[in-house]
């Protein structure tokens, strides 16, 4: 809060989220520049998460349009100290939280990728949006619904070594990604749940 106070111009926010231990403080540090021996963001190389919460550094970069420029760095999804509950409500705070917001995460987008992402499904259990002034109503909608509550998106594969191919053409990077987020037939075991999850980072 001390920080905050001493911010006299607008912020612009960019928050990182992904699974614990995949790099995300490495990639801030990165980003401002503070790679050497004192890395502004605490990294580490156990099995433990470094980031409890979320942190916050507020940068000397100006942004063009007159912001200052503040890092959220967020502590690691499906992580073996923490639950679900508690991941989604510091995802959620983290989105809401940011001018605009980074997803990380290894390798290429499979399944299982999908799987690790279910908490994007489940932000409408934990953001509310006043619809109705006056009445005290507070309701949580879809994840489409709140869309327009949350800043642009930008997706990291770190460690992706695969060519982009499709059908034996190369295909774009945007189009591998839209491949990807394509609903599933319901024949397939959790295939409903995955398409939930799906359409939920489609509405992001």
């Amino acid at each position: 809060a001390a920080l905050l106070r001493e911010i006299h111009e607008p912020v612009a926010v960019l928050a990182i989220a992904g699974l614990y231990r995949t790099g995300k403080s490495f990639l801030l540090n990165c980003i401002i520049g503070a790679t050497g021996s004192k890395p502004v963001f605490t990294v580490g190389s156990t099995s433990e998460s470094c980031t409890r919460g979320i942190d916050l550094c507020v940068t000397p970069t100006m942004l063009e349009n007159g912001a200052r420029l503040v890092l959220l760095d967020t502590e690691g999804l499906a992580s073996m100290e923490q639950d679900e509950a508690y991941d989604a409500q510091v995802f959620a705070l983290a989105l809401l939280l940011s001018s605009y917001f980074v997803l990380n995460s290894m390798g290429v987008l499979d399944e299982a990728a999908i799987d690790r992402l279910y908490l994007i499904s489940e932000l409408s259990k934990h953001v509310c949006v006043h619809t109705q002034a006056g009445e005290g109503m507070d309701i949580a909608g879809s994840e489409a619904d709140l869309a327009q509550f949350f800043p642009p998106l930008l997706w990291i594969l770190r460690d992706f070594v695969v060519d982009l191919v499709a059908d034996g053409k190369p295909i774009s990077q945007d189009e591998y990604m839209e491949k990807a987020l394509e609903s599933r037939p319901l024949n397939s075991r959790r295939a409903d749940e995955r398409n939930r999850v799906r359409a939920a980072i489609r509405a992001l």
